[in-house]
């Protein structure tokens, strides 16, 4: 039985805390935004998007199905 509340209460606090995650990934994505947009050209936000785009596909190349482990080994660039 006291298992079970243990569990309950985990599992309301993880919730609660991923709603606050996600409420102030929120907030600070809407005051950042014009900031970004107004700091930027449209030529340099279309060059950091790339940019994210090919450091992403990069990863996605070189650690394909590593887990964990590819934290702990070496960059090999």
């Amino acid at each position: 039985m006291i298992e079970q509340d243990i569990t309950t209460i985990t599992l309301s606090v993880v919730s609660l805390a991923t709603i606050e995650g996600l409420t102030l990934g929120t907030v600070l994505y809407r005051k950042l935004k014009p900031v970004y947009e107004a700091r930027f050209s449209v030529e340099q936000r279309n060059l950091i998007g790339q940019l994210a785009q090919d450091a992403y596909a990069w990863v996605e190349r070189n650690y394909a199905g590593a887990g964990a482990e590819s934290f702990t080994r070496p960059l090999n660039i």
